[in-house]
């Protein structure tokens, strides 16, 4: 009997450290060329595991619109190409996948370099900014995917880089795979001595609105043994961006102090400090230790308030954004909301005229809370029902395109 218990122990223990072993400096994992129908922990990649919930199989992105709306964990057809991911929806609404790795190079690594790629495998109706959050886990035994507590990298987040084009209640839209993905990489500031774990995992969060299908490959990991592999190099040191009305346009301006493989700047722009669209491409200085400065023009700028953000890609396709910026560009009219900040609940609208305004209401994660229309002068909104929060207002006519944040405390 005691012998039984012994092998089953063994056992168990075998399951519960089970991980890749490092015993050099890097450590690469591509998902493979095979259409991936069913998932094992720690079978169907060695290290690799996922958390409660379903795997739903693969699902072939070379339909325009399909059924796998169903939230869970996912593998991607993308021809000879598979990926691995997820999508976060009703009872998915936390899932995790990620790799375990032990230090068995017989030294201390002194910090972690992570690269992978970032897929958007589909475009949902609408709904909240989707973010994959990557975090990491270190102990003396191996992490559980599932441990409650995780340290983010926010540099290693990956989020959804389509927001448009499509319509039609739960409907998705496949991308092909060479069409929304980015190269992010970051370096962990971590030491993890010889025989010690760490999790590399990705999180998915139900964004409570339609979710996108996100997946992950080509998972590269350099570990520093010797303190040189991880030397943490800002791609660029961004002295300041401005947005700044100029007459009927929109001034951008910035400048640097210090570039490294800086390829190109991206101006986004939105109407709602949420969802950013491309707007102008400025090509960087590639390597520079001097400041340079840029600036670019808006000369079709949007009426009320646009919020403006500076996107720096490296040559290698990682990026980085800036503080966001806006900028109120006045309309024929003139629109106020009073009072705000907002104590009593009844929040007051001002037109000026008889004109039909449509008013919609959005809240913190990106919901819209109350559509209405009006043509009175003077409105008044409610925001009692909704409870205390930040949101965003949305004022649109034929002639104005008004956006504020209302603060109800």
């Amino acid at each position: 009997m005691k012998r039984y218990i012994v092998i089953i122990l063994i056992a168990l223990a075998k399951i519960m450290s089970s991980q890749v072993s490092i015993t050099a400096g890097s450590y690469f994992q591509n998902f493979g060329t095979a259409n991936i129908s069913s998932w094992t922990n720690n079978s169907t990649f060695p290290g690799w595991y996922i958390g409660a919930g379903t795997h739903r199989g693969y699902a072939d992105i070379t339909l325009a619109v399909n059924s796998f709306n169903s939230g869970g964990y996912y593998t991607y057809n993308c021809g000879s190409d598979a990926k691995i991911g997820s999508r976060g929806s009703g009872t998915a609404s936390l899932l995790y996948y990620g790799v375990v790795l032990q230090n068995n190079t017989g030294s201390t690594i002194q910090s972690v370099k992570v690269t992978y790629t970032g897929y958007q495998m589909s475009l949902a109706q609408n709904g909240a900014v989707n973010t994959i959050n990557f975090e990491y886990i270190t102990g003396a035994t191996a992490p559980s995917i599932t441990a409650a507590t995780g340290t983010n990298v926010p540099a290693l987040n990956f989020t959804q880089l389509q927001n448009s084009g499509v319509s039609g209640a739960n409907q998705i839209n496949w991308y092909p795979c060479t069409q929304s993905s980015a190269s992010i990489t970051a370096c962990i500031p971590v030491t993890l001595t010889n025989g010690s774990y760490i999790l590399l995992r990705w999180k998915d969060v139900d964004d409570t609105g339609n979710d996108h299908h996100m997946a992950i490959d080509n998972v590269d990991v350099a570990f520093d043994l010797t303190g040189g592999t991880c030397v943490t190099l800002l791609p660029i040191e961004l002295l300041y961006f401005t947005a700044s009305l100029n007459k009927q346009y929109v001034d951008l301006i910035w400048e640097t102090a210090s570039e490294i493989n800086s390829d190109f700047f991206t101006i986004e722009r939105s109407t709602d400090g949420l969802m950013f669209e491309p707007l102008i491409s400025k090509k960087g200085a590639g390597n520079s230790l001097e400041n340079v400065k840029y600036s670019v023009i808006d000369d079709k700028p949007l009426s009320g308030i646009s919020y403006y953000r500076l996107k720096q890609t490296d040559f290698n396709g990682s990026f980085t954004y800036s503080k966001i910026e806006s900028v109120s560009l006045n309309t024929n009219d003139k629109i106020e909301i009073y009072p705000n900040p907002n104590e009593n609940g009844l929040l007051k609208i001002a037109t000026g005229s008889s004109n039909q305004y449509e008013i919609k209401l959005v809240d913190a994660i990106g919901q819209i809370i109350y559509e209405g229309q009006s043509n009175n002068p003077l409105t008044e909104l409610d925001l009692t029902a909704f409870g205390k929060g930040v949101y965003i207002l949305f004022i649109t006519s034929e002639s104005n395109n008004f956006t504020r944040k209302v603060i109800y405390n």
